[in-house]
């Protein structure tokens, strides 16, 4: 299925695109929290979930695409928030290289 353009009122969450801020704990490590951005426009799509275990406590993930107009400063370290949910950025890409719309793949994790 190709990927087109979402229409405007496709784009009707919206979202909070926050950036990662690190500080020194005192003890050699960094501790890392996020702060908002920017407010955008979205449309989200669920791609597929599955269960695994991470540090030996089960976790469900959640792989979504985020749908936003072109933006050139979005990164890999970046997340969505949309309600009380967090999205992590896992990749971007430009589905048809005109700089028209971004495609954000994205997982949720749900402890």
């Amino acid at each position: 299925m190709p990927l087109s353009p979402p229409t405007i009122g496709q784009r009707r969450l919206r979202a909070v695109l926050e950036e990662p801020v690190e500080a020194g704990d005192g003890l050699g490590g960094v501790l890392r929290s996020y702060q908002p951005r920017v407010t955008l426009w979205v449309r989200i799509e669920p791609l597929k979930g599955l269960e695994r275990a991470e540090a030996e406590r089960a976790e469900a993930a959640v792989s979504h695409r985020i749908s936003l107009r072109w933006r050139g400063d979005v990164t890999g370290a970046m997340r969505f928030a949309i309600g009380a949910h967090r999205y992590n950025v896992r990749a971007l890409f430009d589905p048809d290289g005109r700089r028209r719309t971004l495609h954000c793949l994205v997982e949720e994790v749900r402890p």
